[in-house]
């Protein structure tokens, strides 16, 4: 049988040690059932930092109210490295008032994975790598919760518009608009800071979020990712000239109920900018 079947017993003085460990625990824990027939410290050991609290209160809390103990939890093994354990495990009160659990551990890595392959498939935009609208958005609701908590006047939000994407796609082809797509996310992702988002929240339409920067911090932005638009030639094989890009500016502040309200303020100015010439940044002042 796949997987750890044990007996684990909490004895009244807080000690933990198993009654009982199949063969399993070789490939669950890299263990052998003599490492914890005395002490459950090996197995502790090999816990993953982050999840041994929640492991230590399930535990608990399944002790206290003999409840059914079930966890997902990750370890880290000598051989095999980080690996996902599933944990399902039905206590009983023993004689001296301790606890013990009779249950089964097993290896849930290959689900976990996939499961965390299809929370990004949900969350990335497949072209360009960078985060879809609706993940962009949830960053930004965190991001406005934040401004409205703390004593940071506004963050800037910025609307990037590609200009002539459409005469792009008709006279060279979709995996010519395509390649000037991920060629500009690519140069939005090296303009950002560690604490900024940025997303692909339309076809060629990119926004970004500057944490606690003004107006002028986010034009001087705007103008380093246009600056590098223009000496960048994303598809030098077929000749297109420089592509250019309309952005515009407006602030995400305490006062907004929604962020939604501050990307649509800010998806006005690029089209205030391309009726003056394309190639712009505009300043959406409230």
């Amino acid at each position: 049988m796949p997987g750890l079947v044990y007996q684990c017993r909490l004895a009244p003085d807080g000690s933990v040690s198993f009654l009982y460990a199949s063969d399993g625990i070789g490939e669950i824990y890299e263990l052998t059932p003599s490492d914890v027939a005395h002490d459950s410290a090996p197995i502790h050991a090999r816990i993953h930092a982050e999840d041994r609290a929640a492991y230590q209160i399930s535990l608990q809390e399944s002790a206290e109210h003999l409840t059914p103990w079930h966890l997902e939890f990750r370890v880290i093994l000598p051989r095999q490295g980080l690996r996902w354990r599933h944990a399902n495990a039905r206590p009983s009160r023993s004689a001296d008032g301790g606890t013990v659990w009779h249950g089964m551990i097993t290896d849930i890595t290959e689900r976990k994975y996939n499961e965390i392959e299809l929370q990004e498939f949900a969350a990335i935009d497949f072209l360009t790598q960078l985060p879809n609208r609706r993940h962009f958005m949830a960053k930004m609701d965190k991001e406005l919760q934040r401004v409205q908590r703390s004593l940071v006047p506004a963050t800037a939000v910025l609307m990037c518009d590609l200009d002539h994407s459409k005469a792009i796609n008709d006279c060279y082809g979709h995996a010519a608009g395509d390649l000037v797509l991920k060629g500009f996310a690519t140069i939005l992702r090296g303009q950002l800071r560690k604490h900024d988002t940025v997303g692909r929240v339309g076809g060629e339409e990119f926004a970004v979020v500057l944490p606690g920067a003004n107006v002028a911090e986010a034009c001087h932005f705007a103008e380093r990712v246009q600056r590098e638009l223009t000496n960048t030639r994303l598809i030098d094989s077929i000749g297109i000239n420089p592509v250019t890009v309309s952005i515009g500016i407006a602030k995400l502040s305490q006062g907004d109920a929604r962020a939604d309200t501050a990307l649509a303020r800010s998806d006005i100015a690029p089209y205030r900018a391309k009726d003056g010439g394309r190639n712009r940044i505009e300043v959406l002042v409230e």
